[in-house]
């Protein structure tokens, strides 16, 4: 494999993971500026998903690995959220990390988010493998 594949995968999750942290900013940005009922919160974040989506089918030239991207990104979330979720702010005083993730996702009811997550991922392989 050519130094330049690599390379290339790299550029594709730094988009990737660079949108992921625009479209996160720019909800608390919204949600911080103006005052928006949680539904509309919830629906920021799903438009966020399609912009995730969009990049992602445009950041790598192979569908393929589009599609390992995902599977990889969907296997390290959960342990990383369900880390983030249990420390409840011990590591990081005055940043209750728990209540920061469930303002920012709006959840109606307790795991939605671990739900929601696999769901986006799932849908995410169903587009890689449409388009």
């Amino acid at each position: 494999m050519p130094v330049v594949v690599p390379i290339k995968i790299l550029q594709g999750l730094l988009c990737v993971v660079g949108t992921y942290f625009l479209c996160a900013l720019s909800v608390l940005i919204i949600r911080k500026i103006v005052s928006v009922p949680p539904e509309v919160s919830r629906k920021l974040l799903h438009l966020s998903a399609i912009v995730v989506l969009t990049v992602w089918l445009y950041a790598f030239a192979d569908c393929r690995i589009t599609g390992i991207t995902i599977v990889l990104f969907a296997v390290a979330a959960h342990p990383i959220l369900l880390f983030l979720l249990s420390t409840k702010g011990r590591f990081i005083k005055d940043r209750p990390t728990a209540s920061s993730l469930s303002n920012i996702s709006s959840e109606r009811s307790p795991g939605e988010l671990h739900k929601s997550l696999s769901a986006s991922y799932l849908m995410f392989m169903l587009a890689v493998g449409v388009c």
